[in-house]
């Protein structure tokens, strides 16, 4: 462990400066892994401005984020805000599909889009000195919208495509099933992400226009760009393009749709048929705390105690799984929190009993090694230019400031020793665990009702 930290800290160094050393620095204290710096500014107009130079690599790495997500749409529009990210980067006002994929060739990348729960994410990695051009590109994408309804249909039938091989992949439906029984059909986080086939069907063009109106605008977007730049070119490119566009009077949007209903007693085992799979793939969870509460981190670090205990029983021991793999999505409303694993059809009820007993035995773990493995994990984006930028746009759509990763490592490090509180188990609970089952129904009735941990029933997912 402490030489791979080490490692990393090294590698870190010689990204971070202009002057690479191909030795890592000596040791002193407690290994740190590195965090870049960015200098932000703010534009009249609201739009915040991110830059890190890096004169590593030739490259400069652009990322936008847009707050306002997934959990802004209803259930019955779920899949909205996917649809407006996904028309953003297809067209645009004068630039139809064929004629920008031309523009992207010239900038040297195309725009990917990513939604979040809390927001768009959008980026692309070009050259030094297209980077320009690349911020001019990304201007006319943002105030320039092409709503045309051509284009809407062709994207609703790639994302009825895309729901129906979700629902066909058993671990992807696995995870679908578990948030709509934690969460339930009315509230944003228990919808599809990639929506359903009548809910894509119910969007229409004004809903789009509206969601962009709401969403993209100067005072709810900000643009990290990491890599070889001049800082001072970046603002300036930026003000050329950007600062003449104008916020709207209307108020910025927020999610207020609440974390979700408490974690209640389980009473059912539901459960997606799927006949004659040879594996069955058991999924747990329940409804945690949101990123904006302090004890986040704490109940994050103990989520992967259990899968972590029962994963070594049961692929050490039974040998019927290659691991389990651990549930850990928060957003600024609320959170879940679980595992999912697959294991051979004729061991799914032993399995479920081994992975539920594993939350009551709150087993022990140290808060030193778990502090390094959250460290770790979120502070691996910072190796990329990429991840660097588009780390920036995640902590903005997310309303955390550039710097939250500095305080995280340094408040951890300040509770070096903490015992870990009980109530955060209140929320990891066996009988608070929610289950769904993705196998065979004729294995799966006969082996989970004798384990007496909640009536069995078929879930329906919402279509």
């Amino acid at each position: 462990m402490r030489g791979a930290l080490a490692l990393m800290a090294a590698l870190a160094l010689g990204c971070g400066t202009a002057n690479f050393s191909p030795y890592p620095p000596p040791r002193r204290g407690a290994p740190k892994l590195w965090v870049p710096a960015f200098t932000t500014t703010k534009l009249p107009n609201g739009l915040q401005v991110s830059v890190n130079p890096d004169n590593y690599l030739p490259l400069t790495a652009i990322a936008v984020g847009i707050r306002g997500g997934a959990l802004l749409d209803p259930p019955s529009k779920a899949g909205l805000t996917r649809l407006l990210a996904e028309m953003l980067t297809t067209r645009a006002d004068q630039l139809p599909r064929l004629k920008l994929m031309t523009v992207y060739d010239s900038v040297g990348d195309g725009v990917r889009a990513e939604v979040t729960p809390d927001g768009i994410i959008l980026s692309l990695e070009v050259l030094e000195d297209r980077a320009g051009a690349a911020l001019a590109m990304l201007a006319h994408l943002l105030q320039h919208p092409d709503f045309d309804p051509d284009e809407l249909e062709r994207l609703k039938a790639i994302g009825k495509t895309v729901v129906t091989h979700d629902l066909a992949d058993p671990d992807t439906a696995a995870m679908r099933a578990i948030r709509q029984v934690v969460f339930g059909g009315q509230h944003p986080a228990g919808a599809a992400p990639s929506g359903t086939h009548r809910s894509l069907d119910a969007i229409t063009i004004g809903d789009l226009r509206a969601r962009y109106e709401q969403i993209v605008r100067p005072d709810n977007i900000v643009i990290g760009v990491a890599g070889r730049v001049e800082p001072e070119m970046v603002n300036k490119a930026v003000a050329a393009r950007f600062a003449s566009w104008k916020a709207p009077a209307t108020p910025l949007p927020a999610a207020r749709t609440g974390a979700g209903p408490e974690p209640a007693r389980r009473q059912k085992i539901y459960f997606l048929p799927r006949p004659a799979l040879s594996q069955t793939v058991i999924c747990v969870g329940s409804r945690g705390l949101p990123e904006s509460d302090q004890r986040y981190q704490l109940l994050r670090m103990i989520t992967g105690r259990a899968p972590a205990s029962a994963s070594s029983w049961l692929r050490g021991v039974e040998q019927v799984t290659y691991g389990v793999r651990t549930i850990d999505e928060a957003s600024t409303q609320t959170g879940l929190y679980g595992a999912y694993l697959s294991v051979e059809a004729n061991a799914t009820g032993s399995a479920l009993k081994s992975m539920l007993d594993r939350y009551d035995a709150q087993p022990e773990g140290s808060f030193d090694i778990e502090k390094v493995v959250v460290l770790t994990i979120e502070g691996r984006p910072f190796f990329t230019l990429g991840g660097r930028a588009r780390h920036v746009a995640s902590l903005f759509v997310r309303g955390l400031p550039v710097d939250h990763f500095t305080r995280l490592r340094e408040r951890l490090d300040e509770d070096r020793g903490l015992e870990l509180p009980n109530l955060v188990f209140d929320y990891m609970k066996s009988d608070r665990m929610q289950v769904v089952l993705v196998g065979d129904p004729a294995v799966i009735k006969a082996q989970v009702p004798p384990l007496g941990e909640g009536d069995l029933e078929e879930l329906r997912l919402a279509e």
